[in-house]
């Protein structure tokens, strides 16, 4: 009788084990290029899965002369005939034109991702051209005269402001309500004294922020001034917008579904080195 509750007992142990480390294991596949389309090439690159997410590098290499706007939450993964996808971001990634990036795309907490093969298929990926429809927005005074001010399709609320005698912060939140995509370009925004003289965004590598309908998103501007020049702790200024805000309509890419699979000897080598 004990050696059948041993070897019972054993038996539940070994099957225990072997779950758990199924279940701790990472799955590495091949990395793969997804496709070309108007001079977009797309790949999936660092692909792995485990029980609770799938993940890759989305490398978006842009060598054309428009932005690519990527939603990462109309990417599906197929895992066995059942689909998810990733969350909804609050904005598109955004590659500008000749520029190349890296980033992540996961769905997680929704089935068994622990497959040695899936199918991915790309989604949300559009072009667009940044010289759009330019909105004209009247100067903003500083200091503030107001909180609120509207211009064309977009609604700016001046969140916070910071004077000092060489530095001014300005942080805005602007939401798009119009019907087609808005460009957002703050690097673009200037500030001008009394005397007339301009000043350029200290933040001019700011990357345009890409809004569609009802999406706000957040900006600071800073601008730098010699306090022997100007004393921007005092001074009457003006925030000239210089074409920042844009409506422009967006073309969708389309690429075909791809079928991931296992790199075995990697995956074989990786769990073997976490044991």
């Amino acid at each position: 009788m004990k050696n059948i509750l041993f070897l019972g007992f054993s038996f539940f142990f070994t099957i225990l084990c072997f779950g758990q480390k199924e279940n701790d294991s990472i799955y590495y596949f091949n990395d793969i290029l997804i496709g070309e389309n108007s001079n977009v090439n797309l790949f999936a690159k660092n692909i792995v899965s485990k029980t609770s997410f799938a993940k890759f590098g989305c490398v978006i290499d842009n060598r054309s002369n428009k932005y690519v706007v990527v939603f990462e939450d109309k990417w599906e993964f197929n895992f066995g005939g059942n689909s998810f996808w990733p969350k909804k971001p609050e904005q598109g990634k955004v590659v500008a034109a000749f520029k190349k990036e890296m980033f992540t795309i996961e769905s997680k907490d929704a089935a068994n991702y622990l497959m040695k093969e899936f199918v991915l298929k790309p989604g949300g990926i559009f072009t667009f051209d940044p010289e759009g429809s330019y909105t004209e927005a009247e100067p903003f005074h500083l200091p503030a005269k107001q909180n609120k001010f509207i211009a064309g399709n977009f609604t700016l609320i001046l969140k916070n402001i910071k004077k000092e005698t060489d530095e001014t912060i300005v942080k805005f939140e602007c939401t798009y309500n119009g019907e087609k995509i808005a460009v957002i370009s703050p690097s673009n925004a200037i500030i001008k004294t009394d005397d007339g003289k301009e000043w350029a965004n200290a933040k001019s590598d700011v990357k345009p922020k890409v809004l569609q309908k009802g999406e706000k998103t957040s900006f600071i501007l800073i601008w730098q001034i010699p306090g022997n020049i100007v004393d921007m702790q005092f001074a009457e200024m003006d925030i000239h917008w210089k074409n920042s805000f844009v409506e422009t309509e967006m073309e969708e890419l389309f690429f075909s579904n791809q079928t991931i699979t296992i790199d075995k000897i990697k995956t074989a080598e990786k769990n073997k080195k976490d044991k």
